[in-house]
């Protein structure tokens, strides 16, 4: 192994996978070290508080997710033609993905929110998102987009387990829970199409194994932090404008 910047690269495809398993694991460790996060999870914390958090949260995915989306098929069709069946696993997974603005927005106006203000422009952090998504998936090596999928695929299903805890405990509107039901199940099944993906890909594909690492530090410089933080700083001042 050898360090360049802030990013570590691997000379050996084998250690792609372990590698990236602990950098989600310290991404998640600062996660947890937020503002928003023990905000949130404390016992004393205000349920209309969660309920509006999650509603700039799902207005952030209807921002950004179409640019992800096509930013990763940008990547898989810049891809190595060598392997078929690789490529249809790693469209598959991104098939079952292109819906996921609408049911952000869905959830977004359950909670509250209007069409005017899901017609706004993204944040700067959804915009951030979406600039590095594209950046990464359409000029950098393809491979990339699988650090910043891994990313959404892997922590997603960690964090929705918890929101849907926080939500079982506060008077959530339990019709706006759509996206986050699904999420904490169906992407526990995506998480291991993209590991799968990865592990065969870098094991044939030159440079692959760099450029997934390259992909997942990048990435964690603008999400998920960012943006779950602005979520929640609007919700704070809505909160105090009750």
């Amino acid at each position: 192994m050898n360090d360049v910047g802030t990013h570590t690269f691997t000379t050996a495809h084998e250690d792609t996978l372990p590698t990236i398993e602990k950098k989600l694991h310290d991404l998640l460790l600062k996660v947890e070290s937020t503002e928003f996060y023990r905000g949130l999870m404390s016992p004393e914390a205000n349920p209309a508080l969660l309920a509006s958090t999650m509603k700039w949260v799902y207005k952030s995915i209807h921002s950004y997710q179409p640019h992800v989306t096509e930013a990763t098929f940008t990547a898989v069709g810049r891809m190595p033609k060598h392997d078929e069946q690789l490529i249809k696993d790693m469209i598959l997974q991104q098939v079952e993905e292109v819906e996921h603005a609408d049911m952000a927005l869905r959830d977004f106006l359950r909670l509250g929110g209007t069409e005017a203000e899901a017609s706004t422009p993204p944040s700067p952090p959804c915009m951030a998102v979406a600039a590095m998504c594209r950046m990464l998936g359409e000029h950098q090596h393809p491979a990339c987009y699988l650090g910043f999928m891994y990313i959404f695929e892997a922590l997603t299903p960690i964090m929705s387990s918890r929101v849907q805890m926080l939500m079982d405990r506060s008077r959530y509107n339990a019709a706006a829970r759509e996206f986050i039901d699904l999420h904490a199940t169906e992407d526990i099944r995506h998480t291991d199409i993209i590991s799968n993906v990865i592990r065969r890909l870098v094991a044939i594909e030159p440079g692959a194994a760099n450029a997934v690492l390259h992909g997942f530090d990048c990435f964690a410089q603008v999400y998920p932090i960012p943006v779950w933080q602005s979520a929640f700083d609007i919700a704070k001042l809505e909160a105090s404008l009750a």
